[in-house]
């Protein structure tokens, strides 16, 4: 996954005779949207460029929405092959990060991956936001602990929550099948709170 390491001004894409989308890299494959695992499988076995794709962060008023629109407008020239919108320490933008990752893949007509944390969660907010997503055909989503909302130094399990992201992962399975193509963070050094060290795994 490559978010920045191409400059705009070497990265914009264009389009072949054929129609395929071509930069700096030379021709790039055309991929069909959809989940993210199927179209990464696509592209590597297309070629051995690398992808692009963009992460941005939930405005906080209405004209920072306006702003974000057109800049994914214009970022969305170099062709990503999806863009991440976050969800806000606390789960502060829950309601936000819904309605942009709607509005994003009808509106720029990209393949959006929407951050969901277990962070202030109850099931029952969890279960509107993944219900929202599947009513927008929104079919990828990063399943996230999250972080201690601001203030709080430790991180601490909502009643009616998950206590981890592989809590989400398994609710999210039970509860919508293979709908969802579902993303993960890792820590390669073990999770900070260790909840099994990776001298035991």
């Amino acid at each position: 996954r490559e978010d920045a390491s191409l400059h705009a001004s070497n990265a914009m894409s264009s389009t072949d005779t054929a129609g395929n989308p071509t930069d700096c890299r030379g021709q790039l494959p055309a991929v069909k949207n959809g989940k993210i695992i199927d179209m990464v499988n696509a592209w590597t076995a297309a070629t051995d460029q690398p992808f692009i794709s963009f992460e941005y962060f939930p405005p906080k008023t209405p004209e920072g929405v306006v702003k974000l629109h057109k800049v994914i407008d214009e970022m969305c020239k170099q062709k990503p092959l999806f863009v991440d919108f976050t969800w806000g320490a606390g789960g502060s933008s829950a309601d936000l990060t819904l309605e942009l990752s709607k509005t994003s893949q009808q509106k720029h007509n990209v393949m959006v991956n929407m951050h969901l944390t277990c962070t202030n969660q109850s099931k029952e907010v969890c279960d509107a936001g993944l219900a929202g997503a599947k009513e927008a055909g929104i079919c990828n989503i990063v399943a996230l602990r999250g972080d201690p909302p601001k203030g709080q130094d430790k991180w601490e399990v909502t009643e009616g929550g998950f206590a981890c992201a592989l809590d989400l992962v398994k609710y999210m399975r039970t509860n919508y099948g293979d709908y969802f193509s579902i993303q993960v963070a890792g820590y390669p050094e073990g999770h900070p709170d260790r909840i099994t060290k990776v001298s035991e795994m």
